[in-house]
């Protein structure tokens, strides 16, 4: 199209940078980049961890493709058991993105060519070389949609619902605008719509709104953020991390035998809190690794949203929550 020039104001955001894998195939979701890979790749079997959403569960139903899960190790590596067969797939993911040493590990133990890194949660996370790396930018900014696939494999798609995109828009504008609880409602609208997932492209809204962060800062400061829980929680914490390989964490992901009754305290002073994932229980055995993170995980916002005084409130109601105040 001609570039108008005059006429009406829209949004004025700069662009901080061209998209951040500019290789890769752009989707609507995270879950239409792996249903396009499958359509391409036909696998006999993949394999899933225990621990995640039932989102990747939908495209492989589709195909009709046979589905099994591992158990993960509380180091968040794979458990011994599994072996691949030379047809079979293997998904890892990255929590938290805090498990580049744990995918190098996959990538050491299993032929990289049949293995999927989840990188949902992991978006500062380099693609490696394997059979794909997926993203999902909507874990980390504020876009109508989105899913990104690095990969050798070239797939097909289908071109981008514009209108559907523009659609998706009122709760980032609400929350924009007013509060988070004003575009709650649209916000769950919006993540319902993304279910019905098809080959699509991402959106131009949703590429122009990536191409407007500005990386180091937002690296800096989701680092910074949870530097800070870390330096105040490591002692309450049942799990381990090495500081020094930082690179924009999705949260502080917090585990405490009392965190069942500090979620409802957070919950009641607005600090939301994801709950990495109920599904998972239904099959997991209740003594298992699994279960507990999906009962008692509290993935702590450390974003670049967010001050130090910001940081400092969450804080103090852990610690709160943890004396039983």
């Amino acid at each position: 199209m001609i570039k108008a020039i005059g006429g009406y104001f829209g949004l004025e955001m700069s662009r901080a940078e061209s998209l951040r894998y500019p290789d890769a195939q752009y989707f609507q979701s995270a879950r239409a980049c792996f249903y396009a890979l499958l359509i391409q790749g036909k696998p006999s079997k993949v394999w899933l961890p225990y621990y995640n959403c039932d989102a990747m569960l939908g495209p492989l139903q589709r195909m009709g493709i046979d589905y099994g899960f591992y158990a993960i190790d509380e180091d968040f590596t794979i458990s011994r058991a599994l072996r691949l067969a030379p047809t079979e797939w293997l998904v890892y993911v990255n929590y938290f993105g805090l498990c580049d040493r744990q995918q190098a590990e996959v990538l050491r133990r299993f032929n990289p060519a049949q293995v999927v890194l989840d990188h949902a949660q992991a978006y500062y996370s380099p693609p490696v070389d394997c059979l794909a790396t997926l993203y999902s930018p909507r874990k980390f900014f504020g876009v109508p949609d989105g899913g990104i696939l690095v990969s050798n494999v070239r797939v097909g798609s289908t071109a981008a619902d514009e209108e559907a995109s523009h659609q998706r828009m009122s709760h980032l504008l609400k929350r924009f605008a007013t509060s988070a609880e004003a575009g709650y409602a649209d916000f769950q609208a919006a993540e319902k719509s993304l279910e019905a997932f098809d080959v699509s492209e991402m959106s131009q809204l949703s590429r122009n709104l990536l191409a407007c962060a500005d990386t180091p800062t937002v690296i800096e400061q989701r680092n910074h953020n949870f530097l800070t829980l870390h330096a105040r929680l490591a002692e309450h914490n049942a799990l381990a991390f090495d500081p020094s390989t930082l690179n924009g964490p999705l949260c502080y992901p917090f585990l405490n035998e009392r965190n069942d009754a500090v979620r409802p305290d957070l919950l009641g002073e607005s600090v939301y809190v994801a709950r990495y994932w109920a599904e998972c229980q239904g099959r997991c055995s209740p003594a298992s690794w699994e279960y507990k993170l999906s009962r008692l995980l509290l993935p702590l916002p450390c974003d670049h949203r967010y001050t130090d005084a910001d940081v400092q409130r969450v804080i103090t109601l852990i610690e709160k929550g943890l004396k039983g105040d």
